[in-house]
């Protein structure tokens, strides 16, 4: 079981100190300090249009932070086959 905890601490580790989880942490605070671009979000989420929308969108902090979020995304999605994959081998040898 020690070892186990272990192998999620390192991978923990390991997925926090990726470029992608780096990068969206950089772009999360370049868009937070981004005055104008915070008010627009503001002004989206009282009055959402798709001009509004797409002036966010035309943001390269935001470009960059949807391109690592797609990123991560992905990862989620190859961590849960192969955690649905040792699961599936488990449920056979029981």
């Amino acid at each position: 079981m020690i070892e186990l905890l272990e192998k999620i601490y390192d991978f923990k580790k390991c997925l926090n100190e990726s470029k992608t989880i780096l990068n969206i942490n950089k772009y999360s605070k370049l868009i937070n300090e981004n005055g104008e671009l915070k008010e627009k979000i503001k002004e989206y989420k009282k009055y959402p249009t798709d001009k509004l929308k797409m002036e966010i969108y035309d943001y390269a902090e935001i470009k960059e932070y949807k391109k690592c979020e797609n990123e991560l995304n992905l990862i989620i999605l190859e961590i849960n086959s192969k955690l649905k994959n040792i699961s599936n081998t488990r449920s056979c040898h029981k």
